[in-house]
């Protein structure tokens, strides 16, 4: 059993801020475990945050404050194109990511549309792929490849 300090420490442990927009270094796509949501506060207030282990062990944080990775990670939207609509359409919902789901993120670069009022906006444009755990595993295996 692990101690009180050990238990209270991972709370404190949210990893290095992913953010390959302003940190070109950081690893795009990101491959990872999912370990644990938190919520923190930005500029613009509350905010949902996502922990994930790499394979080399690194913690990152990643803000999912965009709509798309709200879609994808916190509500679990599942879209296909739908070629005679010309629009993505829901197919399913799967709900949060879960701690020990295998992920990858891809941020594709800059996004321009026209939103709801009219304006044309810009926004980080990501590609997410998201897998379940394997039973009795917290870390990849072979088999577990997630390629783009």
């Amino acid at each position: 059993m692990s101690s009180m300090k050990e238990s209270l420490s991972a709370e404190f442990e949210r990893g290095k801020q992913w953010n390959p927009r302003k940190t070109p270094d950081d690893p795009n796509p990101l491959y990872g475990v999912a370990v644990k949501w938190s919520k923190g506060t930005t500029a613009h207030g509350e905010a949902d945050f996502l922990t994930i282990r790499d394979d080399e062990d690194v913690l990152w944080s990643i803000l999912v404050g965009t709509y798309k990775l709200k879609k994808a990670l916190l509500e679990g939207e599942i879209s296909e194109w739908d070629d005679e609509q010309k629009v993505f359409v829901v197919t399913d919902t799967v709900g949060p990511v879960q701690p020990g789901e295998l992920l990858a993120i891809e941020h594709k670069g800059e996004r321009e549309f026209t939103n709801k009022e009219g304006r044309r906006v810009t926004s980080p444009d990501y590609r997410t792929l998201r897998k379940p755990s394997q039973p009795g595993s917290s870390k990849p295996g072979p088999d577990d490849d997630i390629p783009f």
